[in-house]
């Protein structure tokens, strides 16, 4: 089944194609804004599904592994066949998705199925039933590492590959950031009959859970995200020591996974290590906190003054859309939707990517001027309010996915 002409207003089972189901508590971005469309999809009378490789959550919220037949057909019995062809032509086999699709198709047929762009998947999945709509998460061809072996070159060249002709052939696209949106379209050379720009969505926090000025310590500074090169986690790290040699009192509290800093020969660089290279007033003055809770993060969102994202890429982070749901206002690099959901001046601070002197500045601006932080998070608050509303994006959303149908 598909969307239809003459159905305006019918109720649509939607799937939305994920790296894991909500329930799983992965800590991902496009688990986080699964979630949150399920949510206001089902709100507006739709049914939800959610797919992954190997279980789904069906229209109902009730979570399913595949069933064991169709694990074998779609390749547990010739896995060893399958990565020996991907090891050939360094292309990731869709197999697993294409099963888990038949299996919520047979339950209840979907009409449309949300995707993001990745290993160019879009274009398997294109007449399996469902209107395809693909979503720009994060095009390789921006968002993989600068450095790589060979091996993870070869793999990322025939990604990149695999997706410019996925998008040469899908009829709609959607991105939250229209920087991305039309840089990927211009890179690959494509012009879907459909494209647009549509926002992550997230629901701002009820009066209680605002951030405030009076209950943050305003020497504290917070890092939500990987210590990787990626995420800029030693451009966060330079800019706090060189902001430390003025004002010696200020924290940095470092909170994420650790898979280190990319080196050229393919090494990797992890906090431990790379914290011995800064001067023992910075080492003193950084707590690495690793992994933790959701609960965990959004009580030390509270109570540092700013939030930091020193990212290399972004395209609509759901670390800052969470400072922005609280009212917290954030220092951002400039990498696409960075740019889009902080308005430079007013609702944070905008600095070049990579530019740790720039940022340092910026946490001192913000340090020294607690009237202008307070405003600032304030108007985060209210753009983030009206910008980024469930209901609203899940309403322009399935307008979208009714036109692509047509």
């Amino acid at each position: 089944m598909a969307v239809r002409r003459g159905e305006p207003d019918r109720p649509l089972h939607i799937g939305l194609l994920a790296p894991a189901i909500p329930a799983s508590g992965i800590a991902n971005g496009i688990v986080t804004y699964t979630r949150i469309m399920r949510d206001a999809l089902r709100a507006q009378g739709h049914q939800v599904s959610i797919l992954t490789a190997f279980d789904y959550e069906d229209e109902r919220g009730e979570p399913h592994k595949r069933a064991p037949e169709g694990l074998v057909r779609s390749g547990l019995a010739s896995l060893r066949g399958r990565l020996d062809r991907a090891r050939r032509s360094r292309r990731i086999s869709p197999g697993p998705f294409i099963a888990t699709l038949r299996e919520v198709n047979a339950r209840l047929p979907l009409d449309v199925l949300e995707m993001e762009e990745s290993f160019g998947w879009s274009r398997d999945l294109m007449g399996r039933g469902p209107t395809i709509v693909t979503r720009l998460h994060g095009p390789h061809i921006y968002g993989k590492d600068d450095l790589e072996t060979d091996e993870e070159r070869a793999t990322s060249e025939q990604r990149i590959v695999d997706e410019g002709r996925s998008l040469a052939v899908i009829r709609a696209l959607t991105s939250p950031s229209a920087r991305l949106l039309k840089a990927t379209l211009d890179h690959y050379r494509v012009r879907p009959p459909i494209a647009e720009t549509i926002p992550n969505p997230i629901p701002v926090a009820p009066p209680a859970e605002r951030w405030s000025l009076g209950r943050a310590d305003p020497d504290q500074l917070l890092c939500v995200g990987r210590f990787d090169t990626r995420k800029g986690a030693d451009v966060v790290v330079e800019a706090f020591q060189r902001a430390l040699r003025q004002r010696p009192g200020l924290r940095l509290v470092m909170v994420g996974p650790d898979p280190g800093l990319t080196q050229p020969d393919g090494g990797r660089v992890h906090f431990a290590d790379h914290v011995r290279t800064l001067s023992p007033e910075a080492r003193e003055r950084i707590d690495y906190l690793g992994r933790r809770s959701a609960e965990e993060i959004a009580e030390l969102r509270l109570r540092s003054a700013f939030t930091i994202i020193g990212s290399r890429f972004e395209n609509f982070p759901y670390s800052l859309a969470e400072s922005m749901a609280i009212g917290a206002p954030s220092i951002v690099s400039d990498s696409f939707g960075n740019g889009e959901m902080v308005i430079d001046g007013e609702t944070g601070l905008v600095v070049p990517i990579g530019d740790s002197e720039a940022m340092a500045a910026g946490i001192l601006r913000l340090r020294d001027n607690p009237g202008a932080l307070a405003e600032m998070g304030d108007r985060a608050y209210r753009r983030c309010a009206e910008w980024l509303d469930p209901d609203r994006v899940a309403r322009e959303t399935v307008a979208l996915y009714r036109r692509a149908g047509a």
